[in-house]
């Protein structure tokens, strides 16, 4: 069974595991806009680092998807995990999607992951110093 890869990108200082070094050294660039478009996030491929995961041929048929359709589902999955479990900010995690973060906001619920993840004390305490 052939194998397709599909590569993630991580911001430099997180997790070195199975990431790989690439020539691209890109930094932050001013991207003020005078066209009076919002401002341009950081792109995809401005990373550092990118994550290679391998899969089958197979799996984005039997999801009943195209290769790019199922390689965005993966990246969205990965940085919606991320944020849920509070490793990682909204807006890298938008950054990681290639979007901005009220988009990646407004999607969340998609995966079943509340925007604001508050226990009642946590709450009550907000409400107590408003």
């Amino acid at each position: 069974m052939a194998c397709r890869s599909t590569e993630l990108t991580s911001k430099p200082g997180h997790s070195p595991y199975r990431l790989k070094r690439t020539a691209s050294h890109n930094r932050f660039q001013n991207r003020s806009r005078t066209d009076g478009c919002r401002p341009f996030y950081r792109q995809f491929n401005d990373y550092d680092y990118q994550l290679k995961i391998n899969y089958p041929d197979t799996l984005p048929d039997s999801l009943q998807q195209t290769r790019e359709q199922f390689e965005d589902e993966a990246r969205w999955a990965l940085a919606v995990k991320l944020f849920e479990m509070k490793r990682i900010s909204s807006g890298l995690a938008a950054q990681l999607v290639e979007t901005d973060r009220i988009t990646f906001l407004s999607n969340l619920h998609r995966y079943n992951v509340p925007m604001i993840d508050l226990t009642e004390e946590e709450l009550q305490a907000d409400l107590d110093n408003a």
